[in-house]
């Protein structure tokens, strides 16, 4: 009775199933976690009032968040498969699922594009030639060639869409001959992709395996049902022109079994109408291979980009350097911690300030460090964007004023002080080559 009922909710309500899975199996994951790390002093020791305040209010989104954005993409994967597998019973009828398919296609394309930026921190407004900040990586794709990719994917719709949606019985044997075809240039061109972006750092890079999975998965699928289901009318078939190779050629197209073979060499003029559209569109056929290889730092990449800038995050007046030019003024480059970054005015006043203070007094030096290493650094780790950059520019501009005060009133020549911040000579040295 039970699993009879499951597996009906299974099949009228597949997307609410698979997300309930997923958080069902988040929750055994988090039980067995918890016990293998968890001793029993541990255990027996009462919680703190601000841990049993975190796991109250961010231990419900933590949880739901790992379901959807780690299991579900597993469980996606494994029904595609449970799919695919009932496809090959030819004994069974299999529909096609268009709906679903979009969502799984477009939700794990979705969770693809989140994990580059977020975890391999990948700027896809940024070609090669920009020069991009700390651990920043540049586009896999260059931006150049977007409208190709937007092109193939439109394609690829199209082609899905003209096997789900009209029985194939209704449509011309040629259309799906081409709507196959577009499909294997697409799945090429999938794992060319993934090629591109793949690389294993940690566990959780194989996610980016999964949506060229699932994608090979519904292509087969897809193509296994369409040929399936197509019935042959014998007599409509028969009716052609006398001629031998023509009546010989439409009994070779008109039967299903050989549309997949078809559609191999159907694929090169798809190619070639792709090829006509990106002319037009002043892209040139070679599109189709600049958009992998005019990149920096992947796997297809044949270009070398500027190095990185280095904005340390964890203070403030180095965050605020990479605000907006025509504000916060950067003046040059500089080194810091082996590092190259762009400094400016303010930048190098409260640097030359500091200098001062642990020069002259090591004690509140080290009080004033610890003050803000305690309270800065949280603050400056939350400085992601160009305007909240802005924003602590201009509050720490009457600090700056403070700093310059103080240095000005303990150094004899304070420019200069300032002037040799961030270049690896110190101040003393440049005044011993003076004398």
């Amino acid at each position: 009775m039970y699993d009879s009922f499951m597996l009906r909710f299974a099949k009228k309500c597949p997307y609410l199933f698979q997300l309930l899975l997923s958080f069902a199996i988040t929750l055994i994951i988090t039980v067995f976690y918890l016990l293998s790390h968890l001793s029993l002093t541990d255990i027996n020791r009462a919680p703190s009032g601000e841990n049993v305040y975190f796991l109250l209010v961010f231990g419900p989104i933590i949880l739901i968040l790992f379901s959807l954005f780690c299991v579900y993409p597993v469980v996606l994967l494994g029904y595609q498969l449970l799919l695919f597998a009932r496809t090959l019973r030819w004994d069974s009828r299999q529909p096609y699922r268009p709906g679903y398919d979009t969502w799984v296609l477009v939700f794990l394309a979705a969770c693809e594009v989140i994990y580059l930026s977020v975890a391999k921190d990948v700027v896809f407004s940024a070609g090669w030639r920009v020069q991009l900040q700390n651990s920043q990586r540049h586009s896999p794709i260059s931006p150049s060639y977007y409208l190709w990719i937007f092109l193939l994917v439109l394609l690829c719709l199209l082609a899905f869409y003209a096997l789900w949606l009209k029985p194939v019985d209704k449509l011309p044997p040629l259309i799906p001959v081409v709507a196959i075809g577009v499909l294997y240039t697409s799945t090429v061109y999938g794992v060319v992709w993934t090629i591109q972006i793949y690389e294993y750092r940690r566990l959780a890079d194989l996610y980016l395996l999964i949506p060229i999975a699932v994608f090979m998965l519904i292509v087969a699928r897809t193509i296994a049902i369409t040929v399936r289901i197509y019935t042959l009318d014998v007599d409509r078939s028969k009716k052609v022109e006398t001629n031998s190779i023509l009546a010989r050629l439409n009994c070779y197209v008109v039967q299903a079994k050989t549309w997949p073979v078809l559609a191999f060499f159907i694929a090169l003029p798809v190619l070639g109408l792709v090829y006509a559209i990106l002319m037009l569109l002043g892209q040139g056929p070679h599109a189709l291979i600049r958009a992998f290889t005019d990149t920096s730092g992947w796997a297809l990449s044949q270009q070398t980009s500027p190095p990185n800038v280095f904005h340390d995050e964890h203070y403030l007046c180095t965050v605020a350097a990479g605000g907006h030019k025509k504000l916060v003024k950067p003046i040059r480059g500089g080194i810091r911690h082996g590092h190259p970054v762009v400094v400016n005015r303010q930048l190098l006043v409260a640097n030359a300030f500091e200098q001062v203070i642990f020069d002259r007094l090591p004690r509140t030096h080290r009080i004033i460090r610890h003050f803000y290493d305690r309270y800065g650094f949280n603050l400056a780790k939350h400085i992601r964007t160009k305007w909240a950059a802005d924003i602590v520019w201009v509050a720490m501009k009457p600090l700056e004023w403070v700093f310059l005060t103080v240095i000005y009133l303990c150094v004899r020549h304070p420019e200069d002080l300032i002037a040799m911040q961030y270049t690896g000579i110190h101040y003393r040295k440049l005044n011993d080559l003076n004398r």
